[in-house]
């Protein structure tokens, strides 16, 4: 057994299921193990390393950041982030952006924003939230309970309580069915949480009419 394997096995909480090999080197697309066997990298770090493994370009830019600054947090300005805000605004829809450090603080963040935005509208009765069934939206108390599968919600049930109602439509896989799921009822959805395909349950594009009925549930 590798150390590392040893050691993590012993000191780390044995929240996920790894593969019997130790990585310790990335070339662009393509990882490698302590033995030399090569992998392609279809993970991508759960979809943050799309620019890939030791980039020379990306190592140099890291190194010149660092000699500079590495973290200060959001509460001072610095020109990287100032940049990097910019250059997502005028490439999105997005006036504004909200950084923070994972998609679960992401998914929190925009449960706070839809809600906030509904009580500045004075539409106080607009509190739940819309999901899609084999949605995964990470492992914080508000993603968790956006979250549909049976194991989390059993293990950490949801405050708010819920319910669902079918969409209509089914995904082109045989016994797949897409439905939007939300906190207390039919009406007065605050924020839709979607995506195109549900990724948790396996590669699944969502049907339009769930879509379509999601966005008018959820519209201001």
């Amino acid at each position: 057994m590798h150390p590392a394997i040893e050691a993590t096995q012993t000191f780390i909480a044995q929240t996920y299921r790894r593969p019997p090999f130790t990585l310790v080197q990335g070339e662009g697309m393509v990882l490698i193990d302590d033995q030399g066997r090569r992998y392609l990298d279809m993970v991508s770090g759960i979809a943050v390393m799309a620019l890939g493994h030791s980039d020379p370009a990306v190592t140099r830019i890291i190194a010149e950041q660092a000699g500079q600054l590495v973290h200060v947090s959001n509460l001072y300005y610095t020109e990287p982030q100032a940049a990097l805000a910019r250059a997502l605004c005028e490439r999105s829809f997005a006036d504004r952006v909200f950084f923070c450090n994972s998609g679960t603080e992401a998914t929190e963040g925009a449960i706070k924003f839809a809600r906030k935005l509904a009580f500045a509208r004075g539409e106080t009765e607009r509190r739940e939230i819309l999901s899609l069934s084999q949605a995964f939206h990470g492992r914080t108390m508000g993603a968790l309970a956006l979250t549909p599968k049976e194991a989390y919600q059993t293990a950490l049930p949801a405050a708010h309580g819920r319910s669902t109602q079918p969409a209509s439509g089914r995904s082109g896989r045989a016994g797949s069915q897409h439905q939007p799921y939300h906190l207390r009822g039919d009406r007065g959805a605050c924020a839709g949480r979607r995506r195109g395909s549900a990724a948790g349950g396996g590669l699944s594009a969502c049907p339009a009419p769930a879509l379509h009925r999601a966005r008018r549930l959820a519209h201001f």
